[in-house]
């Protein structure tokens, strides 16, 4: 019976909400899965190489270009006999540079249709003799470990091709894992630097001023009037030069009033940086917590599955052992 969605439980998992435009988005969730199916196989195969056909699939091939297998892991070869495709002789493995050898009738390496092989170059695997297009008769089929690169964020968690459904739960905390790193990056990347107060008044931005085209007192500086970089020059000017400290006094009380508010401002902006600072921050430290567990879970899982494999090795040797003596 087909379970939830993978993009489902691992939402679950994370408490992570994605979609598109999320961190990650559904296609990076896509990506982490066809990663996990891949490493969950890799990582039990390098325990329990005697369950390589439990991830196997099985391909025909009826022309020479050979077969590309991306996990490297060839379990078996058999080719039809050519004259009947029920027939099949199973192909053994050979050195790639006695390819040669063994399509040449005059020599002792030689293999036919009754006694094929096959090898491995580069990612691909060719049989010998050629397997050719003939109602079947002279195919190949060639048994290899296939990763599924098909599995998308909105299939079910048991749809995995070529993966046992015991292992399936794995691919979803390795993507959970994946899926929180992601996430605590853009955690990181949203503490931006501090943001510049402003001062507002009726929703306009004081710390922007325009040219209000007023036409008063002119002292010859550009907007003096409301450009605030100024407003200490037009200070200076009506002390030295006009001595009209009753105006100039009124200039400083007008600065000081600005520096007042834009203290205010610059307290305000202050608190909701670190408000939001201490957002990031727990929810970064709740991610990372929740990834350090997943992830504990997920290696402790092989970890056991190799003390398990070491301890049966160890009873065998010793039954062997008491056998012998």
């Amino acid at each position: 019976m087909a379970q939830g969605t993978f993009e489902a439980q691992i939402e679950g998992m994370t408490s992570l909400t994605i979609d598109g435009s999320s961190s990650p988005t559904q296609t990076e969730l896509t990506d982490y899965l066809v990663d996990g199916v891949r490493d969950v196989a890799c990582r039990i195969l390098a325990i329990n190489p005697e369950e390589a056909v439990l991830f196997s699939r099985n391909s025909t091939e009826n022309d020479a270009n050979g077969l590309e297998i991306q996990s490297g892991i060839v379990l078996g070869v058999v080719r039809a006999n050519g004259d009947d495709a029920t027939k099949l002789n199973p192909a053994d493995q050979i050195s790639s540079s006695d390819r040669f050898r063994a399509k040449d009738p005059d020599s002792l390496h030689f293999r036919s249709k009754y006694n094929p092989a096959y090898y491995v170059s580069g990612k691909s695997v060719f049989t010998i003799p050629d397997p050719a297009d003939n109602s079947n008769k002279d195919d190949a089929i060639i048994t290899y470990v296939d990763y599924d690169a098909t599995v998308a964020f909105g299939d079910a968690t048991d749809t995995i091709d070529y993966f046992p459904d015991k292992y399936q739960g794995l691919v979803v905390q390795y993507a959970s894992c994946r899926a929180l790193l992601n996430a605590m990056g853009n955690t990181i990347g949203s503490i931006s630097a501090y943001v510049a107060p402003v001062i507002s008044d009726s929703g306009v931005d004081l710390t922007t001023m325009t040219d209000s085209n007023w036409s008063g007192l002119d002292f010859d500086f550009d907007d003096e009037n409301i450009d605030y970089r100024t407003w200490f020059q037009a200070a200076g000017d009506m002390i030295q030069r006009q001595e009209d400290f009753e105006l100039a006094g009124a200039q400083l009380e007008k600065i000081s009033t600005y520096i007042t508010a834009y203290q205010t401002s610059l307290a305000n902006s202050g608190a909701v940086f670190d408000k939001n600072f201490q957002k990031f921050t727990s929810d970064y430290q709740w991610m990372a917590d929740r990834h350090q567990r997943l992830y504990a879970e997920y290696v402790g899982y092989f970890n056991t599955m190799q003390g398990q494999k070491q301890q049966m090795m160890q009873q065998a040797a010793q039954a062997q052992e008491r056998r012998r003596g």
